[in-house]
């Protein structure tokens, strides 16, 4: 297992080990990325030294050339003081997979969070498997967000292709 560090906000809701995962993002906004960085006042070797990350790396981001992994954006977006919705659209029918996601979440961290193992989650977040109330309440209380919101993204999860703007490798 990789360990590697949560966020603040992760610990408090969720104290878990976790899990370095390639959760990258194929909708992102670099545009509204630089505007945001800008915004904070940050210079871009400013926010590459206090992320921990190559200049050019963010340079690559801004230009579009480059799409970053869903736990070095959260890096910078928590830096930068905005959530990660800022950069990426919010999906109209929401899956399971595209709210962890927007919550900065990772497959693994999910799963530890619901007392499951990792394919016994993924089953669920891909519909294969249907979500119990019990599991429905749990990821509500980690998202922050209404259970029928959580059974409607279960449903989405189940009877749709890719809605997500997501991909796990």
């Amino acid at each position: 297992m990789i360990i590697a560090e949560c966020s603040p906000a992760q610990r408090k809701v969720a104290p878990m080990v976790c899990r370095v995962s390639r959760t990258t993002i194929e909708n992102f906004n670099p545009r509204r990325f630089r505007e945001l960085r800008i915004a904070a006042g940050l210079s871009r070797p400013q926010l590459a030294r206090a992320a921990k990350i190559g200049v050019s790396t963010i340079s690559a981001w801004e230009r579009g050339t480059r799409t970053p992994t869903l736990e070095t954006l959260g890096d910078c977006m928590r830096i930068i003081d905005s959530p990660l919705s800022e950069v990426i659209p919010p999906s109209v029918n929401p899956t399971l997979k595209s709210l962890r996601i927007a919550r900065g979440l990772s497959r693994p961290q999910t799963a530890d969070w619901m007392g499951l193992s990792l394919p016994g989650y993924s089953a669920i977040e891909r519909g294969d498997t249907p979500i119990s109330s019990a599991h429905s309440e749990r990821l509500a209380s980690l998202y922050g967000l209404p259970v029928a919101i959580i059974d409607q993204a279960a449903h989405n999860s189940r009877n749709t292709e890719k809605l997500s703007p997501f991909t796990d490798s």
